[in-house]
């Protein structure tokens, strides 16, 4: 017996070990780059914070406050050792090793999630007939090979560590369940204030805490006294315990509630629409899909063994359940929102497997052959889940279109500056700031691009929300249509597409298409790009009378003075009918007049696109030349060294020209 508990132990110790080699393998996921779009919540409030000396941590949208106070810390030591300074000081040159840090902390509750996944299992069964061992260290294979779990095991994000606490409520329930003792309720409650200061929808598991409390007392015959004051207590523990980890959840409460209003809105561009019952099928097929259809057969087999037995012990099941049931209101659905619900899929299909195991084992004359179908289908439940594993893994380190095309910006000169650019793109490899279509406007149904980006030359963008808009063209039909003018208008300069893998609900095939994404080589991960020339067209300005003689501006600080300078200044030219205004190629600055004055004298400055329309000239030709005038007709003139607006005389210094240049 002793030898078989070892065994058990070193299957255990190695299941662990290689969850956890495959999720720290998923950590260099773009590395040095920050792909993830919603990493910066953790890894840059932790840095602001630490900037601050404060406890507090100003973000309220999911709120994330206990992993931006663990990775502070982490950050801290780390900075300390490796750099001999601040983090806050050392963070700029290094943001890659901060973010690294910050993936692996969520490494750590991703592999802690496997033996305690085991022992979650040997407690809801403990009294169960069944072998239990098995059950368990097939749960832990699951979990810790699950292409779900190994992915969000290796990001910067809350939804790994709140699962981790969730099956860690279960555990401990389950210890409740079996001695009453109200400890274990109010290390529950506890937990579930860490939970909430992760992530608001934590909150549902206030109802487990109250079901299980209520079951309890009924169960042993306790009156409501005791009902109440285990729900106050809990209560008051739970607030502490939120109190004393993000105070400032409850003495900034109106951030809190407005944050949470505009985080609970009810769309976001290609996951919303699905309804209540759409979004629990959403989730459900999701985790069935993942492990393959077998894993149906066994969940349902694993129900029906529920059933059969009802016991108590089988309550913290219901953590998943109440986490499916209340997320699926919600008019958003997120695979990852989904984690915690995929825990008791897990757990059940190892039940069911384990169960039709042994109950093939009654069969009298073909138990050989029965044994050897669920052995089978058992395999293939794990070859098929070890496979995509692995293959997740291997996604995780092929090269992304963002890198591939990182260096054809950088050879031709693409950047930031001169580009029009959206997120999930080598200019923005995160996905800030998001759809970039604000960019463009459709003017009587020919494309043309907005004002603000007139001097733009390039437009960078991934498939990523263009194909959202094209997928959803009958809720967005302004977006889809300047997205399609744009492909059509726009000569493409570029263009790379990922590899796309290829996967399957079906176990065999799903196999397959793993096998052959591990061993062979792959091209690209990630989204397609498109690089489309937006030609713009560039003009310089000067004096009619003094063709060396150029306006521009002296610095490219907004609000900088304009001049006449030696060299060619570039401008690009935005037409709105017969009004136009300027833009500097330089910095993006508009020829405004200042203080939104239109009076003699008001000085010609670097402004912005306002509805002073400050920006805006009137171009009064003439031959050879022309005249700039303001919205009151007054001129803009050259004038001891300054361009001023001044009354339209048509004076020497009021004489312009616009000429076009090739650059």
């Amino acid at each position: 017996m002793e030898n078989k508990n070892k065994k058990i132990v070193l299957i255990l110790v190695g299941i662990t070990i290689a969850g956890f080699v495959l999720r720290l393998i998923f950590c260099f996921w773009g590395f040095p780059y920050q792909f993830h779009p919603d990493e910066h919540t953790i890894v840059d409030s932790a840095i602001d914070m630490l900037s601050r000396h404060s406890w507090e941590a100003f973000v309220y949208n999911r709120p994330d406050h206990f992993e931006i106070k663990c990775n502070a810390i982490l950050f801290s030591v780390f900075s300390w050792l490796k750099y001999g300074m601040p983090a806050y000081e050392a963070f700029e040159a290094h943001r890659a090793a901060f973010y690294f840090i910050a993936r692996v902390f969520t490494t750590i509750f991703g592999t802690a999630l496997i033996p305690l996944m085991y022992m979650t299992v040997g407690k809801i069964l403990k009294s169960d007939k069944i072998h239990v061992q098995r059950a368990q260290i097939l749960a832990a294979a699951m979990t810790a090979f699950s292409p779900i779990f190994i992915e969000h095991s290796a990001y910067a994000t809350p939804d790994m560590v709140l699962t981790f606490f969730v099956l860690l409520v279960g555990y401990i329930s389950a210890n409740y369940l079996e001695t009453s003792e109200r400890k274990y309720i109010y290390w529950i409650a506890g937990i579930t204030g860490i939970c909430i200061t992760i992530k608001y929808p934590a909150a549902v598991m206030c109802i487990y805490i109250a079901f299980i409390v209520i079951y309890k007392c009924i169960r042993d015959k306790k009156g409501f006294s005791e009902i109440l004051r285990m729900g106050l207590s809990s209560i008051g523990i739970v607030l502490l315990t939120m109190f004393m980890l993000a105070p400032n959840l409850f003495t900034d409460f109106n951030s809190v509630v407005t944050t949470f209003i505009t985080e609970a809105r009810p769309n976001h561009l290609g996951q919303d629409g699905l309804s209540f019952f759409g979004n629990m099928i959403f989730y459900f097929s999701t985790i069935f899909e993942s492990f393959g259809c077998f894993s149906v057969v066994l969940f349902s087999i694993g129900g029906i063994y529920l059933f059969k037995n009802r016991k108590n012990t089988y309550f913290p099941l219901l953590l998943s359940g109440i986490f499916w049931v209340c997320l699926s209101f919600l008019s958003l659905h997120w695979v990852r929102w989904g984690i915690p619900m995929f825990l008791s899929f897990i757990i059940i299909v190892a039940i069911g497997s384990i169960w039709l195991y042994e109950f093939a084992g009654k069969a009298k004359k073909s138990v050989f052959v029965c044994r050897g179908i669920c052995v089978g289908i058992i395999a293939l439940l794990l070859i098929n889940t070890v496979i995509s594993g692995v293959k997740v893994v291997k996604w995780s380190t092929v090269e992304d279109t963002r890198i591939t095309s990182l260096a054809f910006c950088e050879e031709n000169d693409i950047t930031k500056k001169n580009s029009v650019y959206e997120g999930y793109t080598p200019l923005s490899m995160d996905a800030w700031p998001g759809a970039n279509f604000i960019g463009f406007r459709l003017d009587d149904g020919k494309i043309k691009v907005s004002e603000k980006y007139a001097a733009k030359q390039y437009f960078v963008l991934s498939d990523s929300f263009m194909q959202r808009y094209f997928n959803e063209a009958d809720a967005y039909p302004e977006e889809a249509a300047i997205y399609k003018a744009i492909v059509e208008n726009y000569p493409m300069i570029y263009s790379i597409d990922a590899e796309k893998y290829e996967s399957s609900p079906f176990e065999v095939e799903s196999v397959k298409y793993g096998l052959e994404y591990i061993f062979n080589e792959n091209s690209r991960t990630g989204r397609s790009i498109y690089i489309y020339d937006l030609q713009p067209e560039y003009y310089t300005l000067h004096l009619y009378n003094q063709e060396d003689r150029y306006v521009g501006f002296e610095t490219e600080d907004p609000w900088c003075k304009s001049t006449l300078m030696d060299n060619p200044y570039i401008w690009a030219i935005y037409k709105d009918k017969e009004e136009i205004s300027l833009t500097s190629k330089i910095s993006d600055l508009l020829l405004c007049v200042e203080g939104e004055s239109f009076i003699s004298g008001a000085l010609i400055k670097g402004g912005y696109v306002t509805d002073k329309k400050t920006h805006r000239w009137r171009i009064q030709e003439e031959d050879g030349y022309s005249y700039l005038l303001s919205q009151n007709d007054m001129a803009l003139t050259y004038e001891d060294g300054n361009l001023i607006l001044r009354p339209f005389t048509g004076d020497e210094q009021q004489k312009w020209v616009l000429e076009k240049t090739d650059i």
